[in-house]
């Protein structure tokens, strides 16, 4: 088999592709122009000390405790497990960095290092493609409002930055350097693997996609084939070391837990193409989908006049992110929005694989970076508004609970989900007590402390065991009590005071709680109550979703 095969396939057809020494924009402008649209759309995360993004507060307050085990009031509520569990990227940054430029400092530098760096991999890998960097990946830049980002899922998005310079490095140096290229993929390899999963399989798909397509070009030719093999079982060799720390991993005691690890959440095709928001999501889908019409919009036009190609080596990287997609469930191991991360890696490969043709001159130029300066503008702006709300609950919830004791446990359930923002808002307004943990040192009862995922743990066992802790409403909480068969007034036992969000006086909901409620303290929409005595009556009703 021919070594073009192995390294830089040509990147569309002979005449379509536009001549390099003819660019459309100097390279230096374009690097000038992404700068540009990045702090565009970066510009909250240098405004506001505390990101809304959804779990962020809850990563933030494990890096703070994991820290910190030292401190008595932390040490008698949490301990640390430390295992080889794929998921250890934002803790292990924290710990390095927290001491040199303190917690709120490392943990913006990571969530605005992982975009950056997403970024740059759709650059580079799209230079491995075609040999030069065009206009097109600037849609890169958009993605950095995917589900994952506003959602805080902040390894996942760490990973993905890396996922994509692993391939590029993979891609670039090509079967004439073997050797190097192979040393180079299996640090990549082991990396992403601790940093976490999902990016350790985005890389693998581009492998495992790019060798598929090595074995298509060469299926007339039996010597190229076997060579082929060889060249695949050697570049497998990569993966040992993440063989190496699976079985490790294995050999660690396991501990009981209560997360749901079951699969659910398969839908048909029609329906799963719904999350194609996911790619930018920034709220309701009135606010995301005009930014996404404007972006599809723009592809569709360029496509549809040939204004823009798209490399054929991603097409199979590509097919094999859709086919995940469409076929995975959203919860998968108590991985959540599973489905969704695989459209995430299609759409980076995408633009990577996108070049102008010799029709895209200086007016589709300026077309795309106007939309790209809208969507941009647009979605900043609406992060900034949803933000300045976490900011305000932020300073409500350190209020309420500046009065009691350091180190006490508080039980945080929020009575439902209105808010003046909706249903987003809500999610992020339950994570934004995690602060509390932090100013107060105390516990928290919905931290995220899952064994297949985090190393930390709750040193009272009926916490840790309780059914899924991290429900993010009364009613959920309640239900998963009631699907495990186990009482939930006793379980108030265990906490100091009760924290609610929501719309309506916890007192209403005294027959749920299944205890009396004293409510002792209101601030903007959150109450703080201390459980009472044990009503008789069981819980009977479920507050409805």
């Amino acid at each position: 088999m021919t070594s073009r095969f192995l390294s830089h396939p040509p990147a569309v057809a002979g005449s379509v592709a536009r001549d390099p020494a003819d660019p459309v924009i100097a390279t230096r402008s374009l690097i000038a122009l992404a700068l540009g649209l990045g702090v565009l759309a970066l510009w909250p995360l240098a405004v506001f000390p505390h990101p809304g993004m959804l779990d962020y507060p809850n990563h933030l307050a494990r890096a703070f405790i994991l820290g910190r085990l030292d401190d008595p009031l932390l040490a008698a509520h949490y301990r640390a497990v430390w295992t080889l569990v794929p998921n250890l990227g934002f803790d292990l940054w924290m710990l390095a960095l927290d001491p040199l430029i303190g917690l709120d400092n490392a943990a913006r530098l990571f969530i605005a290092l992982a975009p950056i760096l997403t970024t740059v991999g759709v650059f580079a890998l799209a230079w491995t493609i075609h040999r030069r960097i065009t206009p097109l990946q600037l849609l890169a830049l958009p993605l950095i409002y995917n589900s994952a980002f506003t959602k805080g899922f902040l390894g996942f998005n760490m990973s993905m930055g890396i996922a994509l310079i692993a391939a590029a490095c993979w891609q670039g140096l090509g079967e004439r350097r073997a050797g190097l290229r192979l040393f180079i993929a299996t640090l990549f390899s082991t990396l992403l693997y601790v940093v976490h999963l999902g990016g350790f399989g985005a890389y693998g798909i581009w492998v495992a996609g790019t060798r598929l397509r090595d074995l298509w070009l060469c299926r007339a030719d039996p010597a190229a084939r076997r060579t082929w093999l060889l060249t695949t079982a050697r570049d497998a060799t990569q993966v040992i070391p993440v063989g190496a720390l699976l079985i490790l991993g294995r050999l660690a005691p396991v501990e009981p837990t209560t997360f749901d690890t079951t699969s659910r959440g398969f839908e048909i095709p029609p329906v799963r193409l719904a999350q194609i928001e996911t790619l930018m999501d920034i709220g309701p889908v009135w606010l995301t989908a005009p930014p996404l019409v404007i972006l599809i919009g723009f592809l569709v036009l360029a496509l549809t006049t040939r204004r823009l190609a798209i490399a054929p080596i991603v097409a199979v990287p590509v097919a094999i992110s859709l086919v995940l997609f469409f076929a995975l469930p959203n919860t998968f191991q108590g991985i959540y929005f599973a489905a969704w991360r695989a459209l995430f890696v299609a759409a980076c490969f995408l633009i990577a694989g996108l070049t102008p043709t010799a029709g895209f001159g200086r007016g589709t130029l300026l077309l795309l970076t106007a939309c790209l300066t809208v969507v941009l503008a647009f979605a900043s702006i609406v992060t900034a508004g949803y933000w300045d709300e976490t900011r305000r609950a932020r300073a409500d919830v350190l209020e309420i609970l500046a009065p009691i004791p350091d180190g006490s446990r508080v039980f945080f359930a929020q009575t439902d989900r209105r808010t003046r923002s909706g249903k987003r808002a809500a999610a992020n307004l339950y994570h934004v007590t995690a602060h509390a943990v932090i100013s107060k040192r105390i516990l928290l009862q919905f931290l995220f402390t899952n064994p297949t995922q985090q190393p930390l743990r709750f040193v009272d066992d009926a916490i840790q065991s309780a059914p899924d802790h991290s429900s993010n409403t009364l009613g959920d909480a309640l239900r998963t009590f009631k699907r495990d068969a186990r009482p939930f007034p006793p379980h108030l036992d265990r906490f100091d005071y009760i924290l609610t969000q929501g719309a309506d006086d916890p007192r209403q909901f005294d027959l749920m709680w299944g205890r009396d409620i004293e409510v002792i303290a209101r601030v903007g929409g959150y109450w703080l109550a201390r459980p009472g005595r044990l009503i008789d009556q069981a819980p009977a009703n479920v507050p409805p979703r």
